[in-house]
């Protein structure tokens, strides 16, 4: 092989041909005697319609060798690798497919003049060693495995050689050979090994080939038989080869003239025979005889039984068939009209009723009874009593038949019945009648006949279903959803939802403790447990809400008929979803693949499902009677082990071990998981550990996507479901690690974070340092401010302070002075007031610009000090109050003078405007929230009118407050005003 194609197929992988859906006219599904044939052609996927060689490998993946090439099937795809068109294998014919050891799987590939022995294994494809044995002009036309180390290979000219690693052996025929069936080498469990070369039959023991004696030199097939033996057909002769012994055995009768040998035979593990006979087709022989089996073309190429128990033929030119015994029968398919009812009698056999009357069923099909003729139609339900009777409900009357005294039914009183849709044989041999109107009916063994209606407590119409639980108590469901207990010989309702919706209960089925499962129209089941009704439906995972019929095996299983299918449902999953503890459930599904295609159960009649004696059920459907044992479905295999077909990274193929970088963008998996039962239903989980730990739930998606990993170890796990609900034992897996880009290299990492952190100190210690700076400046500005304002309190007291006394001093000699004039002296009155005023406002100026003031301590004395002093030569009584111990600590400029300034100006106003005799200052201090309480015995205002008017004292004062984050309180009355000054002292 070139190195071109090596490269090819370094990266081969698995793509899908044809994706998971199949229409109808891509497969072809019949059910013929007691098999399911299903057919895939190229236009479903199939490579080619001629079909060469099939194998099935350890994993449970068939292989399908074409005249256009190898291909994998899966139940639901086909798959070939992509390398397989660039490596020149575009119009190649596979004429035989094998496994020489699990995982190694060798194909015969021919294409015009290449002829060669490929080897797939480990995800590449190369060429075989033995290909170096073939001579110049020889062509191999198959191949078999003796062992993982030994192979034989026949070639177009009839010579046999045997491959192992040491070297060959040749085996040519000891005659020219021209007209040969199929080659064959069985190895045996001694280690002999049986070759056929299409005539005669050889011997392979010890490094020495002899012929098998008793035979001629003929047209001859052989196949493995049961317990180590060998089927041997030739010429005009068959034979069973078993222990040393060559026994004779008797062609066929079926077999015609001409047909014998066949030129292919395989024993199926149920014992059968199947043989292929050139242009003629497909045969089954059985202790029954021989049977003809139809396939979809007469000319077979190649036979297989998988662990499945399908049969799947090869063809040449019709595609490739399946076939699969179906454990479901259809009878009665020529009854006219759709069969209504069905029940067992006491001689074990099967009685249908519908609206053309009673009928018996026999081989297969439904025959009517000789009475027939003398018997009205319209036979709704049909019931068999404990005694050998059968009962018939009609259109008019309730009939019963006893076969060994009435030559036909009798109608049983009363006289007019309308409709008896449902009859039931209770527990104590009573029939039980309901009827579309009236009331119901109970025929008891002792030949009374007793009506239950509106006395006896049941008020419903239209009953369809009756019903025992486990302690035997009588149940009746009709269609309007109306539910009734017999007890102690009256019915009592019982409200359900169902009365509410007006949905019909259909079935009536006891469950476990003490519970009673209803099958409603549309809804699911209904359970009724302990008075509790609890719904499972469609949502829950029931295939259909019709639930029409109802059987139970002895596994504690659930076979319902319904409007799409027949399915199965443990009762316990039924429970457990009407408990809550489970939110799904897992049914399975039986249709066309099972033999069951478009099964429509018949409802609203009782009986229309009987399980018989022999364990058989039996349910009524639109095109028939259904039957199968549910012992049959006891042995379905599980899923065969998944597998993982693909994994990619962003563009690169992902094998075991695999090392990718972390800069990845994209890891998808695909994977499959082969089963031929029922492939639809297979369900997938998955996980990828080191990223998540729970699993995912993907349905029949065979893929996963996960986006760009981190740096790390991790497994890639997937798991399949069959219709069982039953999961995989082992997950298929893949191991690989992500590894760090440089940037991610742990020394890179350790680099990153001393610069960093190195980066951050710098940062700090700056940022400290600025802000060191900054305090430092606003301290030197705080201190050349307090400075400033020192020298300013020193300049106005020593200044203006000075030349104010002075004022003072010659305002005061004026007064004195006894020769002025009385308007002089009034004048020199008011101009030594004015001073005073002057004085104290510059007083309190220079107080307040003084930097040594600005204390808690400070600013409570001076204001009671100013306070005492504004009052002193005043008719006004003043009374001061302050707290002890004040907090010491810096108060803020601002704040102490907004404070002062607002104290004085209500001080003030109770000078001038208030007409009080008394007046008090009350400072408090409470969680550093100060409070100033300035209040007189005055004649009070209006404070409303006041914040109207023109003068502004109020408004600035609540404006001082409010700069400091403080509020003021003014209140008055005619008993006197109070003032209440609140700020915090944290400003």
């Amino acid at each position: 092989m070139s190195g071109s194609i090596r490269e090819v197929f370094d990266r081969l992988h698995w793509l899908s041909l044809l994706t998971a859906t199949l229409s109808q006219a891509q497969i072809t599904t019949t059910i013929q005697q007691d098999f399911v044939s299903t057919v895939w052609e190229s236009d479903g996927g199939l490579p080619s319609n001629d079909v060469f060689s099939l194998h099935a490998d350890h994993r449970g993946f068939l292989w399908i060798g074409t005249a256009n090439g190898l291909v994998r099937f899966d139940g639901r795809n086909f798959t070939r690798p992509v390398g397989w068109d660039e490596g020149g294998f575009r119009a190649s014919t596979t004429y035989s497919v094998v496994e020489a050891s699990p995982g190694e799987l060798l194909f015969c590939d021919d294409q015009d003049a290449t002829n060669r022995l490929m080897r797939y294994r480990d995800g590449q494809l190369d060429e075989h060693p033995a290909n170096r044995a073939f001579m110049p002009g020889q062509r191999m036309s198959a191949v078999f495995p003796e062992s993982e180390r030994a192979l034989w290979i026949l070639f177009t000219d009839r010579e046999w050689i045997r491959w192992t690693d040491s070297g060959i052996e040749r085996f040519p025929p000891a005659q020219p050979l021209s007209n040969y069936e199929p080659a064959a080498a069985l190895v045996m469990a001694d280690g002999r090994v049986f070759l056929s070369r299409g005539a005669g039959v050889e011997i392979y023991r010890n490094g020495r080939l002899a012929p098998l004696e008793g035979l001629e030199t003929a047209p001859t097939t052989i196949a493995t038989a049961d317990g180590g033996g060998v089927w041997i057909a030739q010429a005009e002769s068959f034979f069973r080869w078993h222990d040393g012994q060559l026994r004779k055995v008797d062609i066929p009768a079926e077999v015609k003239e001409g047909m014998w040998p066949p030129h292919l035979m395989l024993e199926a593990r149920d014992g059968a025979l199947w043989m292929a006979f050139r242009n003629v087709g497909l045969f089954r022989r059985d202790e029954a005889g021989m049977a003809q089996v139809p396939t979809s073309h007469r000319i077979i190429r190649s036979l297989l039984e998988d662990d499945e128990a399908n049969l799947w033929v090869g063809t040449a030119g019709g595609g490739l068939d399946r076939l699969r015994r179906s454990p479901f029968t259809v009878w009665a398919a020529n009854v006219p009209d759709t069969i209504g009812s069905i029940c067992e009698d006491h001689e074990d056999g099967m009685w249908l009723g519908n609206s053309r009357g009673v009928w018996q069923l026999k081989d297969g099909r439904a025959v009517a009874p000789k009475w027939a003729e003398n018997w009205p139609t319209f036979a709704h339900s049909i019931c068999p009593d404990r005694k050998g009777g059968l009962w018939i409900g009609s259109a008019k009357a309730v009939f019963r038949y006893r076969p060994d005294v009435d030559a036909y039914p009798l109608p049983m009183p009363p006289a007019v019945t309308e409709h008896a849709y449902a009859l039931f044989c209770a527990a104590d041999g009573a029939i039980w009648a309901g009827c579309e109107t009236g009331p119901l009916l109970r025929y008891g063994e002792d030949g009374s006949v007793k009506s239950y209606g509106l006395e006896q407590g049941y008020e419903g119409s239209f009953a369809q279903v009756f019903g025992e639980d486990a302690e035997g108590r009588l149940w009746v469901g009709t269609r309007g959803g109306e539910l009734f207990k017999l007890s102690g010989g009256t019915f009592q309702r019982i409200p359900t939802p169902l009365s509410k919706t007006g949905t019909g209960i259909l079935t009536i089925t006891p469950g476990a403790d003490r519970a009673l499962w209803l099958g409603t129209r549309g809804l699911g089941f209904l359970r009724m447990k302990n008075d509790d009704f609890r719904f499972v439906g469609t949502d829950a995972g029931l295939p259909d809400g019709l639930i029409a019929q109802v059987l139970t095996d002895d596994r504690g299983n659930f076979w319902v008929g319904s409007s799409n299918s027949i399915f199965r449902v443990a009762s316990a999953q039924l429970d457990a979803c009407a408990d809550g503890s489970a939110k799904s459930l897992q049914p399975v599904r039986y249709g066309r693949a099972d033999g069951v295609a478009g099964f429509y159960a018949t409802g609203q009649r009782q009986p229309c499902a009987w399980k018989s004696r022999d364990g058989r059920m039996w349910f009524v459907g639109r095109k028939g009677v259904v039957t199968f044992h549910p012992l049959q479905w006891g042995n379905e295999p599980k899923p065969t082990a998944v597998s993982i077909d693909e994994a990619r990274s962003d563009s690169s193929l992902l094998v075991p071990g695999s090392r990718l970088p972390s800069d990845n963008r994209r890891l998808e998996f695909r994977f499959s998981s082969p089963t031929f039962v029922a492939p639809d239903a297979v369900r997938f989980r998955f996980r990828l550990l080191g990223f998540e730990s729970a699993w995912t739930e993907s349905g029949d998606q065979g893929f996963a996507v996960y986006p760009r990993l981190e740096a790390g170890d991790y497994t890639f796990e997937v798991s399949a479901r069959n219709r069982q609900g039953i999961w995989s034992l082992q997950p298929a897996q893949v191991h690989f690690r992500v590894i760090p880009v440089g940037w991610e290299r742990w020394w890179v990492k350790a680099l990153a974070v001393l610069a960093t952190a190195a980066a951050a100190a710098w940062v700090a210690r700056a940022w400290f340092n600025r802000r060191l700076r900054i305090k430092m400046l606003a301290l030197e500005q705080e201190r050349k401010v307090e400075l400033e304002r020192s020298r300013i309190a020193r300049d106005l007291h020593d200044g203006i302070g000075s030349g104010l006394t002075l004022l003072g001093w010659l305002a005061g000699d004026i007064e004195e002075d006894g020769t002025l004039s009385p308007e002089i002296k009034t004048q020199s009155q008011a101009l030594s007031g004015r001073i005073r005023d002057l004085s104290r406002d510059l007083d309190a100026t220079v107080w307040a610009v003084s930097p040594r003031h600005d204390t808690l301590t400070s600013l409570c004395a001076y204001l009671c000090g100013y306070a005492l002093e504004l009052f002193q030569y005043t008719p006004i009584r003043c009374r001061v109050n302050a707290p002890e111990g004040l907090p010491g600590g810096q108060l803020a400029p601002h704040l102490r003078n907004h404070l002062f300034m607002a104290t004085r100006e209500a001080l003030n106003n109770v000078l001038k405007h208030s007409g009080a005799t008394g007046v008090r200052l009350d400072i408090s201090l409470e969680e550093s929230m100060l409070e100033i309480l300035v209040t007189d015995n005055g004649n009070g205002f209006d404070v409303a009118a006041a914040r109207l008017g023109i003068r502004q004292g109020l408004g600035n004062l609540e404006e001082r407050m409010g700069e400091i984050h403080g509020h003021a309180q003014i209140t008055s009355s005619a008993e006197g005003t109070c003032v209440r000054l609140i700020a915090p002292l944290g400003q």
